[in-house]
């Protein structure tokens, strides 16, 4: 009596558990399937959401560049920036007035695009740097104003001088900017025509700008 009574009871623990079992994994794999296909979404809309957001950051950048190009542009054909490239003496006589004019050509640009740091025009025949704020020879300009680290005013010299430049990006290095360290890109564009140019365009644009 005793034993079919043990058979009975499992019989009956049997009969319930097979049930709750079949229920709880079921349930237990749509609740994985659930979570796996959760997760998969949840990663294909963070990705998504990544993609949409560097296209967004391309296009603001590609935007600031272009408008860079633009005013590089629109310095290369003015004709009083492009003239003066001619000019070897230019505190000498009348050539006084065309350092003067030629300076007054040069707008602030930093206020139009944020991307700008600054910008100069430095001029071959008279070794002279010219700026939306003041003019300088080339090595005081380069010694005491803007200069790139581990980097002299000769080998600078020879780069700007060395070929002609069309819409061209150095790589973001660190410069020495009124005594501080900075990083910066560097844009350079050659005044006139290849073989010939005399003059070269060099926008600096801040590094942190474009990261941000």
């Amino acid at each position: 009596m005793v034993v079919r009574h043990r058979i009975s009871n499992q019989k009956i623990l049997v009969h319930f558990l097979i049930p709750y079992v079949t229920i709880l994994l079921i349930t237990l794999g749509i609740g994985t399937f659930l979570y796996y296909r959760t997760v998969k979404v949840m990663k294909e809309e963070t990705i998504k959401g990544n993609i949409r957001t560097l296209e967004q950051s391309r296009e603001i950048l590609e935007g600031r560049l272009n408008e860079i190009d633009m005013i590089v542009g629109q310095l290369n054909d003015n004709s009083t920036i492009n003239r003066y490239r001619f000019v070897t003496e230019p505190f000498k006589g009348t050539m006084t007035y065309r350092t003067l004019e030629a300076f007054n050509e040069l707008y602030n640009y930093s206020l139009l695009n944020n991307f700008i740091f600054d910008y100069y025009i430095y001029y071959h025949n008279s070794d002279l740097i010219l700026t939306s704020k003041t003019t300088y020879k080339f090595k005081t300009f380069y010694d005491e104003v803007y200069s790139y680290q581990e980097m002299d005013s000769e080998s600078w010299r020879q780069i700007l001088t060395g070929r002609y430049f069309q819409k061209d990006y150095l790589a973001s290095r660190p410069m020495t900017v009124n005594n501080q360290t900075q990083t910066m890109v560097t844009h350079i564009q050659s005044l006139g025509y290849p073989m010939y140019s005399l003059g070269t365009i060099v926008v600096l644009i801040d590094n942190r700008k474009i990261q941000s």
